[in-house]
């Protein structure tokens, strides 16, 4: 059957030492989880028995799925992506005797959904992303396959939680930020270390990092001491002579895994300072280049042989162009002579297909080991884009250095940020309150006339808006939460105490002085400050401690030294 029909991709194209994928081998139960190079030979030497025909119209009808989407033009990255999810799947439905015919291929998903779900919840060997993504990419799958609607995934039990929705606090942004920060000194760290000299000098390459930890590199050798493996001579020698220096040439075949996980480090710095994404950066060709300084950037221009001007490639700060060129030498060094890219990751498959990226596995790995969270290319651009936005606060402005339009920016990249927020929610505020600078302590928002407050007993000043009492006692007079404000009060406060010290007793009237019920009006403010927690709290101590020592707020000072100086 697997003859007669082919379920391959001839317009997928392939490296040169690719294994390329033949839908064939779904037909046949447990031939998914076999190796993809290798499954079709097993196949015909019999390994897997005979195809189960009542897959054909499921396979087939995947088959017509996946090639439509290669004609329409989806990267072949992504295409070969969803075949090995759909390799993964099948997988599992071999290993739990589940169908994977067309008629009952929905209840096998909603099956290997609550098995993806276990694995999240319960072994914590998957993260949700990555589990929301597998089924998301089988459901799309299935989606035109089943002639649905709407997608089986709607029907289980796994949801994402969107990142939009989540409120970021200071200490979120902070934690963000030094992880940031950490997986940057990585990166930094890691581009000085692996020079040529370190790359083909003897083995174990010991990596000292500015956080004071050190890697280990010894590519393609076991973690072995030279005594506990080797008991004759020449078991000696060769033990010794693979961990030698090597020349240059050699780097690649010997040393395959230190070149990539340099240029992984190069990539991403690279992404982090131009906002390219990952597949314009692997594209870059390698050449020449000159550099024109524009204001703080540095507009980067490819130059061609015979030609006096040049083509702008990409913009970057001035602090990475020293960066750039130590790169672009090691490069030129180690004499990438078959590969123009500027990036050229070393493949297994030798020549790698075009549009091919690396998956950063190598520095995923030493960012595990060390215990740092690491940034894929996604949210470096994410970091990058959010940064200059509360830079500039301007989406126009960083839309087009994004090369997005402003609504995907605002809508894809931006996250929320706490500091920021609050900082609009300041300028919001002083743009739309009518509060303006009143004649006693706070501010004020009548609209035209003064009025009493409600709340007052009788005894209350007349509101008025000519002295700084006349406004403690008016409706629209407002606090302002502020250590100066509460300075301010205590000092008006002290004044008040003062003209009461200097005033006589009328003998007519039993009534309290006016300057008494002023005093209560501001004792019941500050009481009211002390009793709001910190820092609130500690304002209203600091101002007692200035009354004090004589240190009084400057809206009262003067009138304070006279009346001292009149006694």
């Amino acid at each position: 059957m697997s003859k007669i029909l082919d379920l391959t991709f001839p317009a997928l194209p392939y490296g040169t030492h690719e294994a390329k994928f033949d839908l064939a081998s779904l037909l046949y139960i447990g031939a998914s989880k076999a190796p993809a190079d290798k499954v079709m030979k097993s196949i015909e030497a019999g390994h897997f028995g005979l195809p189960d025909a009542k897959r054909l119209p499921l396979v087939q009808a995947l088959h017509d799925e996946l090639s439509a989407q290669i004609v329409r033009g989806v990267q072949q990255v992504t295409v070969k992506t969803r075949i090995r999810t759909l390799r993964t799947f099948f997988s599992w439905c071999d290993q739990n005797t589940s169908q994977a015919t067309i008629e009952q291929v929905a209840a096998s998903y909603q099956s290997w959904v609550e098995h993806l779900i276990q694995r999240v919840r319960v072994n914590r060997d998957l993260k949700n992303m990555t589990a929301y993504r597998q089924a998301q990419t089988i459901d799309n799958l299935l989606k035109p396959c089943l002639r649905l609607t709407v997608g089986l995934l709607s029907t289980t039990r796994l949801r994402v939680s969107s990142k939009k929705n989540r409120a970021l606090g200071a200490e979120a942004d902070k934690q963000n930020l030094e992880e940031l920060f950490r997986f940057g000194s990585l990166l930094m760290d890691l581009s000085n270390n692996l020079t040529v000299e370190a790359m083909t000098g003897p083995l174990p390459l010991l990596i000292k990092l500015k956080s004071g930890d050190v890697l280990t590199e010894q590519p393609g050798l076991l973690n072995i001491k030279i005594e506990d493996s080797c008991q004759a001579a020449s078991e000696k020698n060769r033990f010794l002579e693979r961990r030698a220096a090597i020349p240059p040439h050699l780097v690649f075949e010997k040393r395959k895994s230190l070149v990539n996980l340099r240029i992984e480090v190069e990539i991403l710095i690279f992404i982090s300072q131009t906002g390219m994404n990952l597949s314009q950066a692997a594209r870059l060709k390698v050449g020449s280049f000159r550099y024109k300084t524009d204001g703080n950037d540095v507009v980067v221009y490819r130059v061609y042989k015979g030609r006096l001007g040049g083509e702008a490639e990409f913009v970057i700060f001035k602090e990475y162009v020293p960066l750039l060129k130590r790169y672009l030498e090691w490069v030129k060094i180690l004499g990438f002579a078959d590969d123009d890219r500027l990036f050229p990751f070393v493949y297994s498959n030798k020549i790698p297909v075009e549009g091919s990226f690396p998956t950063f596995q190598g520095i995923i790995s030493r960012c595990r080991t060390l215990g740092i969270k690491h940034f894929r290319p996604m949210a470096l651009r994410k970091s990058r884009i959010n940064w200059l936005l509360r830079k500039s606060r301007s989406p126009d402005l960083v839309a087009e250095m994004a090369q997005h339009t402003k609504e995907t920016l605002l809508h894809i990249y931006e996250e929320p940020h706490h500091q920021a927020a609050a900082v609009e929610i300041s300028r919001f505020y002083r743009m739309t309150d009518p509060a303006v600078a009143s004649v006693g302590p706070g501010m004020c928002i009548a609209p035209v006339h003064p009025m009493m407050s409600g709340t007052l007993l009788d005894g209350a000043y007349k509101p008025d808006c000519s002295t700084p009492a006349g406004c403690l006692f008016c409706e629209y007079q407002r606090d302002v939460d502020s250590e100066d404000y509460v300075w301010s009060l205590a000092t008006y406060k002290y004044l008040k105490a003062l003209e009461l010290d200097r005033s006589i007793p009328s003998k007519e009237t039993k009534k309290d002085h006016p300057i008494i019920t002023l005093i209560k009006r501001i004792d019941a403010k500050l009481n009211h400050f002390s009793k709001s927690g910190e820092p609130r709290t500690s304002w209203v101590i600091e101002s007692e401690n200035r009354m004090r020592e004589g240190r009084f707020h400057h809206n009262y000072e003067g009138l304070i030294q006279l009346m001292e100086l009149a006694r």
